[in-house]
This record gives structure tokens, sequence and C-alpha cells, in this order.
């Protein structure tokens, strides 16, 4: 396959009957109307249905969490001895007084299970403590909701769905995914730097355009988030400044690092297509850390299914679809490996390296997508990210051909 490939007629047919395949598949891969919603699991996860519970409080009062149906709760995991449990209990009870008129419940879950129902009750009482408070004698809620870190906080909206997680509210908050990506990124931007003259790119003006792209995505994912859930930072305040990556919003990242990115790259006359040719091998490296750190943090989980390989998730057996998106992003990695990959040395035009990577994660995102249980569906039950997958595979292959033309054109000329 050479550049020229993209201008010829066997070309716009393999563009068609690809799409023509994608369209009949996102229509054969439908779910039926409301079968594909996390909903209706329960998880301690963001977007699913609060693992219902029933504790009791050192003085007998019984509270149901699923009888708090129709009103806000805030599920706090703490126990005394735990540091930042202590420094935030006193921002919760302020939580408490200024937002219980208008419904808001909090229920702090003790683990008594590692704890004491004495020392419990006397932490309540050092802080003036006035909502509930829980003894979960025999750690079953722990469980429940898979303690890994002290405390835990969870934002439940009225209809009973975990609204947003935040684990071990602090300065010093990093899990597994985190550092997954943040090594990802490592990686992939090193494997960049190291191939960017190939792109006639400066390695500085890489490094500079994507550390600059990443603080104000970082930036921006943060304040995002804190402009949606503000009680999440009134009850602890430095958690602005916390790694947790549950605390951030990921579209107001992007948007926010992209706008960055483009002025940077236009004062400093940084050519657009060769940059993002720059840093193709950075986005590949990263399309396969976040699989991995889906198969960490169990997001972007299967349907059920009963096959030989399934893995156990939320209670049943389920396609390993982070598996599935992790080996479908190495062999597009190795596919587009700089300088050896069988497609980066086809990718000579300024802009096809990029949009070969596009083109192909589109593909994947389109085929994989039906074997996920968390799809966001229309009415009828086409699956969203297959209409956008699709949308940009479209644009992905028309962006290879004009591209080509435009390179056949100007050296003709």
């Amino acid at each position: 396959m050479t550049e020229s490939f993209f201008t010829t007629q066997r070309y716009r047919l393999m563009a068609i009957t690809i799409l023509v395949i994608g369209a009949l598949w996102i229509g054969a891969s439908a779910a039926p109307p409301g079968e594909t919603t996390k909903e209706k699991i329960s998880a301690p996860r963001t977007g699913f249905t609060a693992p219902d519970f029933t504790l009791s409080t050192p003085d007998g009062e019984v509270f149901t969490l699923s009888k708090l149906r129709g009103r806000t709760v805030i599920v706090n995991l703490w126990a005394s001895w735990c540091g930042p449990c202590r420094a935030e209990m006193p921002a919760l009870q302020r939580v408490h007084e200024a937002y219980k008129d208008a419904g808001l419940v909090i229920l702090a879950v003790n683990a008594t299970n590692q704890d004491s129902k004495t020392a419990a009750l006397a932490f309540a009482t050092e802080h003036g403590l006035t909502f509930p408070i829980l003894l979960d004698l025999d750690g079953q809620v722990s469980q429940q909701y898979e303690l890994r870190a002290l405390p835990s906080t969870y934002f439940i909206r009225p209809n009973g769905i975990i609204e947003e997680v935040v684990t071990r509210l602090g300065p010093l908050a990093l899990q597994t995914p985190g550092l997954i990506l943040l090594l990802g990124f490592w990686l992939g931007l090193n494997l960049a730097e190291r191939h960017a003259p190939r792109f006639k790119i400066h390695p500085d003006q890489l490094y500079n355009l994507a550390f600059l792209a990443l603080i104000t995505g970082v930036l921006g994912a943060r304040l995002t988030f804190a402009a949606r859930f503000p009680s999440a930072f009134v009850a602890s305040p430095a958690s602005l400044i916390s790694l947790n990556p549950g605390l951030f919003d990921v579209l107001g990242g992007v948007a926010t690092s992209l706008v960055a990115a483009l002025i940077y790259g236009q004062r400093k006359k940084i050519a657009f297509w060769p940059a993002l040719d720059s840093f193709t091998p950075l986005f590949s490296v990263m399309a396969v850390a976040i699989g991995l750190a889906n198969l960490a943090s169990g997001n972007g989980f299967g349907a059920e299914t009963s096959l030989p390989w399934a893995i156990e998730l939320w209670g049943t057996k389920r396609h390993p679809t982070q598996i599935y998106e992790t080996f479908a992003a190495l062999g597009i990695l190795t596919l587009l490996w700089p300088g050896r990959g069988l497609l980066a040395r086809r990718a000579t035009n300024p802009g096809s390296f990029f949009l070969l990577f596009l083109t192909l994660s589109a593909f994947s995102r389109l085929f994989l997508e039906a074997y996920r249980e968390d799809s966001a569906t229309l009415p009828n039950g086409w699956r969203v990210a297959q209409i956008l997958a699709w949308t940009v595979l479209a644009g992905g292959l028309w962006g290879l051909e004009r591209i080509s033309k435009s390179a056949i054109y100007q050296n003709n000329n």
C-alpha cells in the first residue's frame, strides 16, 4: 500500500464498504431498550446503584439506605484513628448544617470492625457531630463498598445512583488506575519525543506542548469537576490538590488542554498536522494505558456472557472488554510503531500518521463497544459511542484521501 492508494477508486470502494458494514453493525448490535444500563447493577462505582445496607446508630436508631430514596445522600466510611477522617469531619458537619433543611442526608458509617464503638462515640462527641453515626460492626458494608482506604465518600442521587466517589479525600490520594495513566503518559511522551524529528518537530517543542496540555488539562478537569460537585470540596478543601483520578472531569480537561495547545502552537508557529503526527505515539501508548486502567478500576465493563474466557465482575461472568480494548490498542501501536510499523512506514504525508491512528481507533471502538454493558444508548437501542466512532471513522477515511490528493497536487506543481 502506498500513499497514492488513498486517492484510488479501490480505496473509495473499501472506505464505503467499511462504513456500510459499520452502519449495519451498529444496527445489529443495538441493545434492547433499557438493557445496557449500569444503573440496574449494584456496585460502589459512579453511575451504579449504591449497594443497600441497614445499620444502627449507637442509640439503636435504624437506617436503611434504600428507604432514603428521593433525598440526596452522602455516605462516608471512616474510623476514629484515621487522620484524614479527623481532618474532614468538621467540614462534613458544616455541610450537614447548611443543607439538612434542603433534604441532604449524611450517613457516617464507622468501620467498627477496625475500630470500636467506644472510640466512635468519643470521636462523634469530640467533633460535635449531629448527623447519624452508623456502626458497621461486622464489616459487611466495608465489603459491599470494597473499602480500600479511609475515608471513602459516596455522593448518591435521590434515585439511588452514585453520582461520584471520593476515596481518601486529601492531597496524596492516587490509586492504581491513576498510576497506570501516569506511567502511560511518561512512556508515550518518551517514545514521541524520540521520534519527533521524523515529523520535523523539535523534541523540545513537543515536550513543552505536551506538558502545557497536561497541566492545563489537569487544572481544567479539576476546576470543571469542582464546579459540578462543589460539595465534594466543601467537605475537604485540600482535595482541590488531590491526585485522585475520581475528582477529574475528563471532558472539561480535554477541552481545556486542546484550547491551550492550539493557542501555544499558533504562537510558536508549530505546524498543525506534523504536531499531531508527532503526538501519535503518545496517543497510541495512552490508548493501551486506558485499557489497563479500566481493567484495574472495573470501568468499561462487558456484558454478561458464558464464554470460557469471561471474567467475574459485578456479581456475574462478563466479556473482558477492557482486555479486548487493550489488545486492540496494542495492535494499533504495533502497526504504527514509528519507523517500523507496517502502516507507519507508509504514512509519509503530513497528517496521515495521525489520521491512520484515528481511523483504526474509531474502527476498534465501533466493533468492541457492542460487547460493553455500560454503553449509553438512544431510545431505539443504538449505542452513542458507536455512532460517534462511525462518524470519526468516516472523517478519518475522508481525511486520508484529502491529504493524499493535496500532496499529489503540490508535488505536481
